[in-house]
């Protein structure tokens, strides 16, 4: 569930109160979580004195502590990022017995434990922890790019990630120029050639030859000289 979820769960309205969440947000969102991630909220004995908020991320789990009263500047909230590798995760056990089904898992030094329809949703969290320890996570975990607006209040926007994800790489110079090459750039097709006749093409591939005997018999012939005789003297 989402945390605005969480606050329908709540008993006492104080423990997820606009003030609580005043400074449970920003701890999120510097840990790299959304404004309003998925999480799971651990209740504990107390919860009028802390909780717990476990939220993954792309780069590990959050675990922030919450205290929400008892303090005399108001709400504390106290988070640290686990890496996905270095996060602990007990065996995953689920007892069923009389029609009911238990569950009780440790995610670092905080138990969670359920029944019945609770027991199922802790075992899908605690399936999704685990495929991210193992770097199978097949779903993309949001993140959180905050900012501050015109009225210089804080304000984000969440955006799918996935692990390991690299950034698109910028395009690269053209050969033989110094402009960048950019694939938005239209390029015209190079105009199709006027195919030549059959009868022009054949003739460029055939050598010249000799001309042939009708053509050397419309050549005028020149007639040959007339004879002269020479008389010698006796």
């Amino acid at each position: 569930m989402r945390l605005n979820e969480w606050r329908k769960t709540a008993g006492p309205k104080e423990l997820l109160n606009d003030r609580v969440l005043t400074v449970l947000g920003p701890v999120l969102t510097d840990l790299g979580a959304a404004l309003d991630p998925e999480c799971w909220v651990v209740w504990g004995d107390d919860p009028e004195v802390r909780y717990s908020v476990l939220a993954p991320t792309i780069a590990g789990l959050i675990i922030v502590t919450v205290r929400p009263t008892g303090s005399v500047d108001g709400p504390r909230a106290t988070g640290k990022l686990v890496r996905w590798p270095k996060l602990s995760i007990s065996e995953l056990g689920v007892e069923a017995s009389g029609g009911h089904r238990i569950v009780a898992v440790q995610v670092e030094n905080i138990v969670l434990k359920g029944m019945d329809g609770e027991a199922d949703r802790i075992c899908e969290f605690v399936r999704e922890l685990i495929a991210g320890v193992d770097d199978r996570n097949p779903t993309p975990v949001p993140i959180a790019v905050a900012g501050r607006g015109a009225s210089g209040r804080l304000a984000g926007a969440a955006t799918a990630g996935r692990v390991g994800a690299r950034a698109a790489r910028p395009a690269r110079a053209a050969k033989g120029s110094g402009v960048a090459a950019r694939k938005d750039i239209a390029v015209a097709p190079k105009p199709p050639s006027k195919p030549a006749s059959k009868r022009a093409a054949r003739e460029a591939r055939e050598p010249a030859v000799a001309p042939t005997s009708r053509a050397l018999a419309q050549v005028p012939q020149l007639a040959p000289p007339p004879a002269t005789r020479t008389t010698l003297p006796k």
